[in-house]
């Protein structure tokens, strides 16, 4: 099994090679990794915390936790990121010391980047828990922590042939868990120091600053009254859908923010609401649209507390994204079939906060509900924002806890 995983890993960096004719991304993930030993060998011999994220997903999920390590212990603060999305937004992150690419996962690379680095605590977040690097920082004795980490019963790690990949668990000093059904699938499998600490993205997601409508575009945009539906991170999938919906529903004034905001993803959106739209970037205020297109990145997390529900997209292709964004603004959230890799999905659900659809009929059900309904449509917001404020202080839990190990050297 070692030797297939080693087959894979050097197969996956052929295929970026190969993937860098036509892809900026494979691209990045290359030449942000070219110098990578000299920058490993240029950092000073300090003692270090090492957070590894994916993706910048990853990085939101574990901020609060990094922010911990950086203003309240005298360790520096080293980041790497796997994925260029992580690292080409974040590679100047003021709270850590040192952001890196992480090398590819092999028995070399690991050996070098840990024996250069005086690490003395490791911490991956939720996943991304690589072969060579995690059995490495066993060899070098050095404590290591899994934060809000879930499990999935279809993950290798409980298959028939995951032995290989299960020893890596049992490495870590503790698994930090979101959900009860993780630590038991982890603890049939003989991890035992699991434990349930929650989400660190909610220390994270109720802290974000409303817009400041400087301009006045949002503000112009609802003029007039009527509800607002904020539709995040939408695929074309979710877009044809929120299409039909608005049909029925004239007075619903519709921000949409897509996942994608190119050129020909926008064009494709307003063509497919019949150019009734406004732009953001190009805002007429001479014009009045029920229809506002978000085409600039940064924007959609500080919009939500304008909005009276959101939905959020990508529940109907490959899984949800941030539906905890709306919820800790305070109103409900829709959102598709596709959130089994996320726990807060069913736990939104659960509170009265989300309301999962698998179809365009579905959410029109739901949307009337939410439009002819003001109390129910407030009761659902309340819920949501309870559901975030009970969740919250996962972040100061767990650096209490990894702070008392008594296995972290001096």
């Amino acid at each position: 099994m070692k030797l297939l995983y080693n087959i894979g890993i050097s197969c996956y960096r052929f295929g970026i090679g190969c993937a860098t004719l036509w892809s900026p991304k494979a691209t990045a993930w290359i030449e942000g990794r070219k110098n990578w030993r000299q920058n490993v060998a240029d950092l000073p011999d300090d003692k270090w915390v090492w957070f590894h994220c994916s993706s910048l997903g990853e990085f939101e999920q574990g901020r609060t936790l990094i922010d911990l390590f950086y203003d309240e212990t005298d360790f520096k603060v080293l980041l790497t990121f796997f994925s260029p999305s992580g690292y080409s937004i974040r590679s100047d992150y003021s709270k850590a010391d040192a952001v890196l690419y992480l090398p590819l996962d092999t028995a070399r690379n690991a050996s070098f980047f840990l024996s250069s680095i005086n690490i003395r605590l490791a911490i991956f977040v939720k996943y991304d828990l690589w072969y060579h690097y995690i059995n490495q920082i066993q060899k070098n004795n050095i404590p290591i922590y899994l934060i809000s980490a879930h499990f999935r019963s279809n993950q290798v790690y409980f298959s028939p042939f995951g032995g290989f990949l299960r020893k890596i668990l049992l490495h870590f000093n503790a698994i930090f868990t979101i959900d009860e059904e993780s630590v038991t699938r982890l603890e049939n499998i003989g991890c035992k120091n699991v434990s349930v600490q929650g989400d660190t993205r909610m220390d994270r997601v109720g802290g974000i600053e409303p817009y400041k409508d400087e301009l006045g575009i949002i503000s112009h945009f609802k003029k007039g009254g009527g509800l607002v539906w904020i539709c995040g991170s939408t695929w074309g999938e979710d877009e044809k859908m929120i299409h039909t919906i608005s049909k029925s529903f004239d007075d619903l004034k519709i921000i949409i923010a897509p996942h994608d905001i190119s050129t020909k993803r926008i064009q494709e959106i307003s063509i497919r609401f019949e150019n009734k739209v406004q732009k953001y970037s190009s805002y007429d205020f001479e014009r009045s649209e029920n229809h506002l297109i978000i085409d600039n990145i940064g924007l959609l997390s500080s919009l939500y507390p304008w909005g009276d529900f959101a939905y959020v997209g990508g529940g109907f292709g490959k899984s949800i994204h941030n539906i905890l964004e709306p919820a800790a603004a305070g109103i409900s959230v829709i959102f598709g079939p596709k959130h089994d890799k996320f726990p807060e999905g069913k736990l939104l659900i659960k509170s009265g906060g989300g309301f999962d659809v698998r179809n365009a009929f579905e959410m029109s059900e739901v949307v009337a509900a939410l439009t002819e309904s003001d109390k129910e449509r407030n009761q659902a917001g309340e819920a949501s924002i309870s559901f975030v404020q009970r969740s919250k202080g996962a972040s100061r839990r767990i650096f209490e806890i990894i702070k008392s190990d008594q296995s972290i050297k001096d």
